[in-house]
């Protein structure tokens, strides 16, 4: 591919980079092992092979250096404090909770609201446009336009606006379970969104007004930069682990 062309994001014509990673590597952390190799695990078969990855997946001249750098790498650097810890001059507040029926969650309080959503609304937008085959699943037709505009204009949206959830799913010792299946847009329980499964946490993108998913009322992204993530082990996360497609045996073990 030429490395002159037009930006798929502000869609100039420009000098093009050579590697665009589609999820930021910080997303993969407890990916890799000792060799530095990510390992993905089959999810639809215990049978079959493990495959080795020496990094993670990437398109090659899509983005402008001025998209790349002052817009999504930016999104990304903030983003990256809120789930993974680092220096910050307006840090997140984390409080760990447990609710009445005993389900444990995060909470994160003064959150930047435009800054982490924009991040999380463009990995749906890149694996949209990403021609590697690990993201053929996602697919978010014309919302497509949509999310590009939102990102290049800085503009978050209200909080009924593609709503944000996540959840963090952890096996039978508490720890995080750190797969990674294809993400996928899918059709569930009355909601229509994008899922991405990373390193333990599942993140959810609500690709319709209204919906009966349960989660999209509970456990949204709000614009005071407030959310709550539950954390969910034993049989619901089986049940959930079951939706992205792991086989009853592997679930089962996970969870």
């Amino acid at each position: 591919m030429n490395q002159n062309g037009p930006c798929k994001l502000c869609g100039k014509s420009a000098k093009l980079i050579k590697q665009s990673h589609i999820i930021p590597n910080f997303m993969y952390q407890g990916l890799f092992d000792e060799a530095n190799r990510m390992i993905l695990m089959p999810i639809s078969s215990s049978s079959e092979k493990s495959r080795f990855y020496q990094t993670g997946f990437f398109d090659k001249y899509i983005l402008c250096k001025k998209c790349e750098n002052e817009i999504l790498s930016k999104l990304e650097k903030y983003s990256s404090t809120i789930l993974y810890g680092g220096t910050s001059r307006n840090p997140p507040v984390f409080e760990k909770r447990r609710g009445p029926d005993g389900v444990r969650s995060i909470g994160i309080s003064n959150l930047d609201y435009t800054r982490f959503k924009l991040f999380l609304l463009s990995i749906s937008w890149r694996a949209h446009i990403s021609s590697n085959k690990f993201f053929n699943k996602v697919s978010v037709g014309e919302h497509e336009s949509i999310l590009k505009e939102m990102i290049i204009s800085g503009n978050a949206g209200g909080e009924d606006d593609y709503k944000i959830a996540i959840v963090a799913i952890k096996d039978r010792i508490d720890n995080l379970v750190r797969i990674m299946p294809n993400p996928e847009v899918k059709k569930y329980d009355g909601g229509h969104f994008a899922a991405f499964f990373l390193s333990g946490f599942i993140y959810f993108i609500n690709l319709q007004r209204k919906t009966d998913f349960m989660l999209f009322h509970k456990s949204i992204l709000k614009e005071s930069g407030e959310i709550e993530i539950p954390i969910i082990s034993g049989e619901l996360a089986s049940r959930f682990l079951k939706v992205f497609g792991l086989s009853d045996d592997i679930a089962d073990y996970l969870s």
